[in-house]
């Protein structure tokens, strides 16, 4: 039963180990990465974004275009659907993995205010605001006009959004100055995880080296396997409580969502 419990902690710190380095890898590449104009593809959207997109349509949301965005280990998220209120200072931006949708103002000082539904962040500073819904489209429609107007006493008035060049523009601004303040509750998750393995790599050599070279163990190991286990445990803790807080927080973020 123990040879079994170990191999599934090792299972788990290797997976989550290695998903924290991919999480890491898109962190740190965020500021610089650029999505592609894909429009003249005319890329249909998928079913479950069909009531969203009703939606958007019924508030006087017109399609703007679609990008695609190339991601480390050449993975993808697939393409971004794009849409803009008739002010064309309000986007929305529809994902092909999930049914949910993206307000996003932004202003000539780079300040930044997000509206996500059902999923996103909670951030409120100076320059950037990422607030979430989980109630409809039309509620965070709803709250993301107010915040704007409440926005615009320090920024002025937003920035038109007339085409797919200011918006790839704009969307570039918004990746120097705010993706990774968005991203950070995710990346101190996946930096610990990428410790915990790195931590558990070099214990296993050491330890391997150390039974290769018939070298006496310390009295507190009966045996190497034993030894590896205890000596591998802070890894297990350390990924297993990152794994768990990246949950509960995950939780605890959409608690503090707005309901409407």
């Amino acid at each position: 039963m123990e040879i079994y419990l170990f191999g599934v902690l090792v299972v788990m710190l290797v997976f989550t180990g290695a998903t924290g380095g991919l999480g890491l890898l898109i962190y740190m590449g965020v500021p610089k990465r650029r999505p592609t104009d894909a429009s003249h593809l005319n890329l249909a959207p998928p079913v479950n974004t069909q009531a969203t997109i009703d939606r958007l349509v019924a508030l006087g949301f017109q399609r703007l275009g679609e990008t695609y965005t190339r991601m480390p280990l050449a993975m993808s998220p697939g393409p971004t659907w794009i849409y803009i209120d008739t002010s064309m200072t309000m986007q929305a931006e529809i994902v092909e993995i999930t049914h949910g949708i993206f307000f996003t103002t932004v202003f000539a000082d780079g300040s930044v205010v997000e509206t996500g539904f059902p999923q996103g962040e909670n951030i409120s500073t100076l320059n950037f605001i990422s607030q979430t819904v989980t109630t409809s489209v039309d509620d965070a429609y709803r709250l993301h006009t107010q915040s704007v107007v409440d926005f615009q006493i320090a920024h002025g008035t937003p920035k038109s959004i007339k085409g797919m060049e200011d918006y790839l523009y704009w969307d570039g601004v918004y990746r120097e100055r705010h993706a990774q303040r968005k991203m950070r509750r995710v990346f101190f998750i996946d930096l610990a995880q990428v410790l915990a393995l790195f931590y558990g790599i070099v214990v296993s050599i050491v330890v391997w080296l150390l039974w290769q070279r018939h070298t006496p163990f310390p009295q507190w190991m009966t045996d190497w396997d034993r030894g590896l286990f205890i000596l591998l445990a802070p890894a297990f803790f350390i990924s297993v409580v990152s794994w768990l807080f990246g949950v509960m927080s995950s939780r605890r973020n959409r608690k503090k969502a707005r309901t409407g």
